[in-house]
C-alpha cells in the first residue's frame, strides 16, 4: 500500500514507458484511486515521461528522469517529474492524434484534461513538471493505516519537552520541570506526579505543584496503597483515566482531599509506563474556566509518554549517585551503571510477533557503553522497524538514546508519516549537536499484507538484502547523512516489495569494525562472504548467531569497543 513518497529513476529511453506505466498504475491503485482514475492517471504520467523524451532531451536515450509520487492528507495523489534537459514550456507543445504512437502522443491537452493540477516549473538546470489527482473514493491504504491523531503545535510541544528533559538528570529538578509544564499546558489547579514506591509497594506525591502551597505541603507527606483510589486503578491498568465528578466515583479516594485540605471536583489521570512498567501517574486537578474533556486527556496521556523515560532514568541514576561515601572511582563506575540502565530502558524485552516474518535481534553492548538502538513499534495493521546508533559513548550517548527513544515514541503518535518521524528525529538530534554527538538512524514501515517494506536511512551502515528470486545478496544502497548533520532537512524515503523467502539484515557499525590484536577489521568482506556461505539458511536466529560467532572468533580476545546490534529478517 501507498505511503510517503515513492521514487523512480529511469533513463530517458522510450522502451522504459512500459514500467513507467506499471509503477504509476501501482502506486495510484495503493493510494486509494480506483480503476478508471488510476489508468487515466497513468496515461497523463506516461504523456509527460514521453515529452521529457522528445523535447527537453531532443530524444537522447541515456539522461535521467526522476518520478515522485505521494499521497498528501489522504486528499489527493501527487505526481513530480524532474528532468535536466532543456527548459520547455508545455504550452507550446502541440497535441498529436491518439493513434500516433510515437512519444508525446496523447498531448499536453490530455494532461490537462486529467488532472485536477498541473504546475510547470523551468529550472536552470531542467524541469520540474507537478501534478495532482483528487481521491474521490479512497480505500484503506498503508497510510490511512498507520496515521495516528495529529496537533502539530502540541507535537512540536512534546518535542521541546524531550528535548530539555533529556538532560536533566536530577530527580527533584526533573520532576519540578514537568509538573510546571503540564500545569501550563493542560491549564489545570494542579499537576502531580505520583510514582511507587516499590519497597513498600505504595503510592506517594514526590512532586506537586497547585494554586494552594500548603496543599502541596500536606500532599509530601501522604501515601496509600497502590490498589488504592483512581489512582490505584491506573496502576493496575495502564489505562488513563477522566473522572468529570469525583463524587460519583466509587473509587476515588477521599482521604487526599481531607488530609490535604483540597477540593477535587475533576481529575485526569495518565499512567508514566517504561515499556510495560508503570512507574507512576501523573495527575491533573481541576480545569480553570471549565471542565476537563478527552481532548484534554488525550494531551495529559501524551505528556506522560513522553516524560515516563525520562523520570525513570532520573531515579536509576538518584538511586546510584545518592549511594554514601563513594569513592571517585566508584563515582565514575556508578555514572557507567546509569548509562547502562539508560541503555537498556530503551531496548526491547521482547520481539514483536509480526504476520509473515521470522525476526531476531538483539545488542551487545561493549564495555564501555555506546548508542545502539533498536526497536519496533505496532502501526494498525503496519509495523514500524526502526535501528540506530549515537556516536560516542557513556552517560551522554545513553542520554541521547533515551531522549531519541522518547521522541520517536512521541512523534509515531501524532504521524509515523517517514517523512515526518525522520524531521523530528532530525530535530531533536541536531539540537544536542553542542555536546558533539550525532546519530546513524534508519526507520521502516512493513505491510505484512502486501509485503511493502518503505524506509529512510539517515546514515545508517547499508542493510544487506538478499533476493531468493535472484538468489543473490545486494546493498540496499538508499541513503542519506546522519541526524543532526544540518537542521531542517527533509529525509527521503523509498520502497522496496519484499517477497517470501528474501531476507534482510540491519546491523550497527560494531559488527564491521570489529577488530581483532592485530588492529585488523572484520570489514565487509568477510560480512558478505559469511551471507553466501549458505545456500539456504533456516532461521533469522541461525544468521544472527552465525554472524555473531564469526565476528567473536574473529577478534579472538580483544573486548568490543563498540555495540554490536542486528536485526534479522526473513519474509516466509
Amino acid at each position: 500500500m501507498l505511503s510517503e513518497i515513492v521514487k523512480l529513476e529511469v533513463r530517458s529511453n522510450p522502451k522504459l514507458c512500459p514500467m513507467v506505466r506499471k509503477f504509476v498504475d501501482q502506486c495510484g491503485r495503493m493510494a486509494g484511486l480506483n480503476e478508471n482514475d488510476s489508468h487515466m492517471l497513468t496515461l497523463a504520467v506516461d504523456e509527460a515521461f514521453c515529452n521529457i523524451i522528445r523535447h527537453t532531451y531532443k530524444m537522447k536515450i541515456d539522461e535521467q528522469v526522476k518520478i515522485f509520487i505521494s499521497v498528501e492528507e489522504k486528499d489527493y495523489i501527487e505526481i513530480q517529474l524532474f528532468d535536466q534537459g532543456t527548459p520547455v514550456n508545455p504550452e507550446n507543445i502541440k497535441g498529436r492524434q491518439l493513434n500516433d504512437v510515437k512519444p508525446g502522443g496523447l498531448g499536453t491537452h490530455f494532461i490537462n484534461s486529467i488532472m485536477d493540477e498541473v504546475e510547470f516549473q523551468p529550472q536552470v538546470a531542467g524541469n520540474i513538471l507537478r501534478m495532482r489527482k483528487n481521491i474521490s473514493d479512497p480505500r484503506t491504504s498503508t497510510r490511512q493505516k498507520i496515521e495516528g491523531y495529529r496537533d502539530p503545535q502540541l507535537l512540536q510541544t512534546l518535542l521541546n519537552i524531550n528535548q530539555s528533559l533529556h538532560s536533566i538528570l536530577d530527580l527533584d529538578e526533573l520532576l519540578q520541570t514537568i509538573v510546571s509544564k503540564t500545569k501550563a499546558i493542560i491549564q489545570s489547579e494542579g499537576t502531580s506526579v505520583i510514582l511507587l514506591d516499590e519497597e513498600s509497594d505504595e503510592l506517594f506525591f514526590h512532586t506537586t505543584l497547585d494554586e494552594d502551597q500548603e496543599v502541596v505541603e500536606r500532599l509530601q507527606t501522604l501515601r496509600f496503597p497502590v490498589t488504592q483510589g483512581i489512582a490505584g486503578r491506573v496502576m493496575q491498568t495502564g489505562k488513563p483515566i477522566l473522572v468529570g465528578d469525583v463524587q460519583r466515583d466509587p473509587d476515588h479516594f477521599r482521604g487526599v482531599d481531607e488530609k490535604s485540605g483540597g477540593s477535587t471536583e475533576s481529575l485526569m489521570y495518565a499512567p508514566l509506563k517504561v515499556r510495560d512498567r508503570v512507574i507512576g501517574v501523573l495527575s491533573a486537578k481541576n480545569k480553570k474556566g471549565g471542565f476537563f474533556n478527552e481532548e484534554d486527556l488525550e494531551v495529559l496521556t501524551a505528556i506522560a509518554g513522553t516524560v515516563s523515560l525520562s523520570i525513570d532514568n532520573a531515579r536509576a541514576h538518584d538511586a546510584l549517585q545518592n549511594m554514601p561515601n563513594l569513592s571517585e572511582t566508584m563515582r565514575i563506575r556508578k555514572e557507567m551503571d546509569s548509562a547502562r540502565l539508560m541503555h537498556s530502558a530503551t531496548l526491547p524485552q521482547e520481539l514483536p510477533d509480526i504476520p509473515g516474518l521470522d525476526i531476531s535481534g538483539i545488542c551487545v553492548p561493549a564495555h564501555e557503553v555506546g548508542g545502539d538502538y533498536y526497536d519496533f513499534f505496532p502501526l494498525g495493521e503496519c509495523y514500524a522497524i526502526a535501528i540506530g546508533d549515537v556516536s560516542g559513548h557513556g552517560l551522554e550517548a545513553g542520554m541521547m538514546v533515551s531522549m531519541a527513544h522518547s521522541c520517536l515514541f512521541t512523534q509515531i503518535g501524532f504521524s509515523s508519516k517517514i517523512e515526518d518521524v525522520m524531521s523530528s528525529m532530525n530535530r531533536v538530534v541536531y539540537g544536542a549537536v553542542k555536546k558533539r554527538l550525532i546519530m546513524t538512524f534508519f526507520f521502516s514501515i512493513y505491510d505484512p499484507a502486501s509485503r511493502q517494506w518503505i524506509f529512510s536511512n539517515a546514515g545508517h551502515p547499508s542493510p544487506y538484502h538478499y533476493s531468493q528470486q535472484e538468489d543473490k545478496w545486494q546493498f540496499i544502497e538508499e541513503g542519506e547523512f546522519p541526524l543532526g548533520v544540518f537542521e531542517g532537512h527533509r529525509y527521503e524515503s523509498y520502497s522496496w516489495q519484499l517477497s517470501p523467502g528474501d531476507i534482510v539484515v540491519l546491523y550497527s557499525d560494531g559488527i564491521i569494525e570489529a577488530s581483532n590484536d592485530r588492529r585488523e577489521r572484520y570489514g565487509f568482506v568477510r560480512f558478505e562472504q559469511l551471507l553466501s556461505s549458505k545456500k539456504t539458511w533456516n532461521s533469522a536466529k541461525e544468521i544472527q548467531n552465525a554472524i555473531l560467532g564469526s565476528v567473536k572468533s574473529f577478534c579472538q580476545m580483544s573486548a568490543p569497543s563498540d555495540d554490536r546490534t542486528l536485526l534479522v529478517i526473513m519474509v516466509e
